[in-house]
């Protein structure tokens, strides 16, 4: 609730980093923060300017400054600059899980059926612990009879649908039964 006297810290903050042990982890971390108190104040578009205009100078965080600018796109539906961003990292660091993942999701968020399954299908073989996120994700949903997707997760969208019809057979058993007596 407090994102404004957040954004003037982290604004304060960054001015005066420079004095402080020279390490550009700090000012990067408080450059990310930053951008999501922009986000959460409904200014992301500021977040975005605020990374894209410091990204020169932390170089070493490329990993992560491409996962949060991504994600940051991704919360404006900017759906193409997240794929490109994230996309743009992965030329950098191919064996990374999260940012084949989060292709993934901008892509199945796009319409991008067959981007998201290679990029998911990459991020589950780098990371097997996705593959609870990734039936969870909303943007995954919209492939959930696609035999392919179902495949990657381990049919848990399957699962789940066959589930629903077992509840709903019981309901439906439940009043038959009640109407007859």
């Amino acid at each position: 609730g407090r994102y404004r006297e957040a954004l003037d810290s982290f604004q304060t903050a960054r001015r005066q980093d420079t004095q402080c042990n020279g390490s550009s982890a700090p000012t990067f971390r408080f450059l990310v923060a930053e951008a999501y108190t922009l986000h959460n104040l409904h200014r992301t578009h500021d977040g975005i300017r605020l990374l894209e205009r410091h990204i020169s100078q932390f170089e070493r965080f490329g990993q992560e400054y491409h996962e949060v600018l991504g994600e940051l796109y991704e919360f404006t539906k900017a759906y193409a600059k997240a794929q490109a961003v994230y996309a743009n990292g992965l030329r950098a660091f191919p064996q990374s899980p999260m940012l084949h993942y989060r292709l993934a999701r901008a892509a199945a968020a796009h319409g991008k059926k067959k981007v998201a399954l290679r990029h998911l299908a990459a991020a589950l073989a780098l990371d097997a612990t996705l593959h609870q996120a990734a039936a969870a994700e909303p943007a995954f949903h919209r492939y959930s009879l696609s035999l392919t997707m179902n495949r990657l997760l381990g049919f848990s969208f399957v699962r789940r649908r066959m589930k629903m019809l077992e509840i709903y057979g019981a309901w439906l058993i439940a009043l038959i039964v009640l109407d007859l007596l």
